[in-house]
């Protein structure tokens, strides 16, 4: 059986067969799970994603897909420790240059998931000031991060990740 990774709004384009299954999921705001069999073969983000979400649980994505659907900025579910499949798809995602917003649980499985993923490039810690150990806690704060014109990770500056200039904006995803 293929690693899995699972994604929620993640268009990619390019031969391999997840970016057929990842686009027509994202046509209708469902969470997909591509395996590491469908991301063989060229692959990349779609032009206009310049940032995706990551967290731990799937209890986010699935959050997300139920309050959201096609209007969720897009997300990735690495399900606990992250796979091959979810390292090729955030490696792939961050050498495209696609700045990537991590978040785990605050135990510490999570911790270390979180800081190998920090390791990749353009990597961050996604809401580091919202309450909450386990991310089911912080559930309400990860979703409003994840509503386009709600967005506090998409404002923040690249000089000073921890600034919100101004009024909210969308990144500009949707």
């Amino acid at each position: 059986m293929s690693a899995t990774v699972l994604v929620l709004n993640l268009p990619l384009t390019g031969t391999a067969p997840a970016t057929r299954i990842a686009d027509a999921a994202a046509g209708c705001g469902e969470p997909v799970w591509l395996t590491s069999r469908s991301l063989r073969g060229e692959w990349a983000p779609c032009p206009d994603v310049d940032m995706v979400r990551v967290c731990e649980n799937p209890a986010v994505a699935e959050a997300a897909a139920e309050r959201l659907g096609q209007t969720c900025l897009p997300l990735v579910c690495i399900y606990g420790r992250p796979s091959s499949a979810a390292w090729t798809l955030l490696r792939g995602l961050a050498g495209a240059g696609v700045r990537l917003l991590v978040t785990a649980d605050r135990d510490d499985a999570g911790h270390r998931f979180l800081t190998e993923m920090l390791s990749l490039p353009g990597a961050t810690e996604w809401l580091t000031d919202a309450d909450g150990v386990y991310e089911e806690a912080r559930l309400d704060a990860l979703i409003t991060d994840l509503t386009p014109a709600l967005s506090v990770a998409a404002m923040r500056t690249t000089d000073d990740p921890g600034r919100i200039p101004g009024p909210a904006r969308s990144n500009g995803l949707i």
